[in-house]
């Protein structure tokens, strides 16, 4: 991966509410950015560890960040702790205490078919929830499951919570970029109902 990234314009103001609504006042700060939390995986990321085993990489780049921001990272294998519903959870500490409060949930899948676990994402409260995922081409693949995510996952879901920050990390291997898109659940979207989804892009895509 390139060791050092231009500066990218974030769509997502951290200290603002924008379609969200009062998501600072239920979740509290936010660990990253989107645009910077994507910025920091990508850079990161070693390549041919990667093609080894994706996953494993993808969580070792996180696990990093996670325990640089003093966040409980798990799975932990130093306390013998596996894996609970999704990849890797980041945690609130008070000292040496491990707080319940989730601040980052993670799925990654190294197949874009593998759609099924988003929904794990769904599940867990928490303020940001990341799915990495490689897709072969951009236009058919990434596009095909972000839309699928749009309609049959989070658009027939009726407990969302308002502020909740779906990030979605895609690296196209045909074109050799990380395509970052982000959904946060406004106000309206929090009432039971069904409502209308649609990730952003956040642009520009990074090479990788």
């Amino acid at each position: 991966m390139s060791q050092s990234q231009p500066r990218h314009i974030s769509e997502f103001n951290p200290n603002s509410s924008d379609e969200s609504g009062e998501h600072k006042m239920i979740f509290g700060k936010k660990a990253f950015d989107a645009c910077g939390l994507t910025e920091r995986i990508v850079s990161g990321l070693n390549a041919k560890r990667a093609e080894v085993n994706w996953t494993t990489e993808i969580l070792r780049v996180l696990r990093e960040l996670g325990r640089k921001k003093h966040f409980h990272v798990s799975p932990d294998a130093r306390r013998q702790q596996g894996e609970y519903l999704v990849d890797m959870m980041w945690q609130r500490r008070s000292g040496s205490r491990t707080l319940p409060d989730v601040v980052l949930a993670v799925e990654s899948e190294r197949d874009f078919h593998d759609k099924d676990d988003f929904e794990k994402l769904m599940h867990i409260k928490a303020p940001q929830k990341l799915f990495v995922f490689r897709s072969k081409v951009r236009a058919k693949d990434g596009r095909s499951l972000i839309g699928s995510l749009e309609v049959e996952y989070m658009g027939v879901f009726t407990q969302h919570i308002c502020g909740e920050e779906y990030i979605l990390l895609e690296f196209a291997e045909r074109e050799r970029k990380a395509l970052r898109y982000r959904y946060t659940v406004p106000r309206a979207a929090s009432d039971g109902k069904r409502h209308k989804v649609k990730f952003r892009e956040i642009r520009p895509p990074i090479p990788y």
